[in-house]
């Protein structure tokens, strides 16, 4: 996995999610670290905070659709790394 150039910023339109860390239960401090690109099949090395309503990341140069999959989301206070999954809402 290499570091994108990148020219947009991207919102995320996905469903809620929760702040706390499914493991250690601290609030606030999770952020998406790597996502795959629907639209290419990249990985995307990202540091990306995760907000309730979604996160933001630069989309590489060229790439237009945002949508994302298999997104990997790590706790600053535990440093456990786990899918978006286990905190979407």
């Amino acid at each position: 996995m290499s570091q994108l150039p990148t020219d947009i910023i991207h919102r995320t339109s996905t469903p809620s999610f929760t702040t706390e860390c499914p493991h250690c239960h601290h609030r606030g401090d999770l952020v998406v670290t790597e996502v795959e690109l629907v639209a290419n099949g990249k990985r995307l090395l990202c540091q990306a905070a995760l907000e309730p309503d979604g996160f933001c990341f630069r989309l590489p140069a060229g790439v237009k659709d945002g949508s994302t999959t298999d997104e990997v989301v790590r706790c600053l206070a535990c440093s456990k790394e786990f899918p978006l999954t286990e905190v979407t809402l």
